[in-house]
């Protein structure tokens, strides 16, 4: 008994040696998980603002009404009625021609392709956005398979806001721009 108490006592102090390190539960950093961490994790669910990127407010969900109140629009605008939005998060600033170049560059040949100079998403065949070849608007060119940000007048237009952009090229923008944060695509 004396020698399997023995052999057991050396197996459990060399074993500990390569024990992982604290399991992920643990918030604490005691290497247990206990009522502390339960605690510091209701804590973090409970927090009425998620964590967003610096760039990016965070607008909380609520109720507007939705439509035409002063009779000048169009009759699809009416009836006025009340809407629900869940919370969500946007951006501060506009995306910029440089930003929607990158995406475009990352989804050439994955999601997206270019037909007449406008680019198209492949799984629904929508057009995405206009190039500067099919729209003096869009300071995009596209050249020899990449997308390049056009300069106008000497000046780079890198910063200004990408324009020539329809609902699914902003879906598709945002969903890659999610993915790369590591977020939930819609």
């Amino acid at each position: 008994m004396r020698n399997r108490i023995l052999v057991l006592t050396v197996l459990l102090s060399s074993a500990g040696l390569c024990l992982a390190a604290c399991p992920s539960a643990d918030l604490s950093g005691d290497c247990f998980v206990d009522y502390e961490d339960f605690a510091l994790m209701a804590a973090q669910w409970l927090t009425t603002e998620p964590c967003i990127p610096d760039d990016f407010v965070y607008i909380p969900d609520g109720y507007f009404q939705m439509g035409d109140s002063f009779s000048e629009g169009s009759s699809d605008e009416l009836p006025v009625h009340t809407v629900h939005l869940d919370s969500f998060a946007i951006g501060k600033f506009e995306v910029t021609n440089q930003e929607y170049c990158e995406y475009l560059n990352s989804a050439l040949g994955s999601s997206i392709y270019v037909s007449g100079e406008i680019v198209y998403g492949t799984g629904n065949n929508q057009p995405y956005c206009d190039t500067y070849t099919s729209s003096s608007y869009s300071q995009i060119a596209y050249s020899g398979g990449v997308f390049t940000v056009r300069t106008k007048s000497g000046r780079s237009m890198a910063n200004d806001p990408m324009v020539q952009v329809s609902w699914y090229g902003s879906a598709a923008y945002c969903n890659w721009r999610s993915q790369q944060a590591g977020k939930e695509q819609c």
